[in-house]
């Protein structure tokens, strides 16, 4: 699997209001529509506006299966990966504009078995094979600008969302308050799913401004 190009949208209609015009006048509709395009604009946020993401795996425990200590075995290094293991998960994690290329991340228990295994072409797809008793988890990460209001009311402004793709299920878990409340995060369980052509979306609920992608 590979995450697609990112690219902005508005998710809402601008709606412009239309009158008769009389033969040799000119119509105003145009400008109209120009002049809340351009106000549309003006409203998309520093978040949006300069993203700053980041992607990985994560592996945990199914249920009720037996755990044992997990490492990481690095065979082939890529600069910016990072790798952690606490409390029996263990991630992988990477800057999204700079996927990893050309690289093998080993899972071990702590006799040395292959517990799973994330190898990365030269491309930047990533091919995850794991043991039947792990699960693993696609996740995405977004920082929150400074500059930016971060609830509207008693909601929060950013958030993700799974709009189409065989991963559109109830098998995620979103965090508002990743990182200590200095992003947001969500999880998409891969097990059992072929996950091309799911198509992802971080929203801005103000403003109605979306950032997606496309899994490959």
């Amino acid at each position: 699997m590979r995450l697609g190009s990112w690219s902005l949208r508005v998710g809402r209609d601008v709606i412009v209001p239309t009158l008769p015009v009389r033969d040799g006048d000119k119509d105003p509709t145009d400008t109209m529509r120009r002049k809340l395009l351009e106000e549309q604009k003006a409203r998309l946020s520093e978040t949006l506006r300069r993203p700053s993401l980041r992607c990985g795996f994560a592996f945990k425990y199914a249920a009720g299966a037996k755990v044992q200590p997990l490492r990481w075995v690095t065979e082939r290094v890529s600069v910016g990966l990072v790798q952690t293991v606490k409390d029996n998960r263990a991630e992988l994690g990477w800057n999204a504009a700079s996927p990893p290329r050309g690289c093998v991340m080993t899972l071990a228990y702590a006799d040395g078995a292959e517990a799973a295994r994330v190898e990365f072409d030269s491309d930047g797809r990533a091919t995850v094979a794991l043991r039947p008793e792990l699960r693993a988890v696609l996740w995405l990460g977004a920082m929150y600008a400074e500059a930016d209001n971060l609830r509207v009311g008693s909601v929060s402004r950013y958030a993700w969302q799974v709009v189409r793709g065989p991963l559109a299920s109830s098998a995620w878990a979103y965090d508002n308050r990743w990182l200590e409340g200095a992003g947001c995060r969500l999880d998409l369980v891969l097990n059992g799913a072929n996950p091309a052509t799911t198509q992802i979306v971080l929203v801005d609920q103000v403003s109605g401004w979306q950032l997606g992608t496309e899994l490959e």
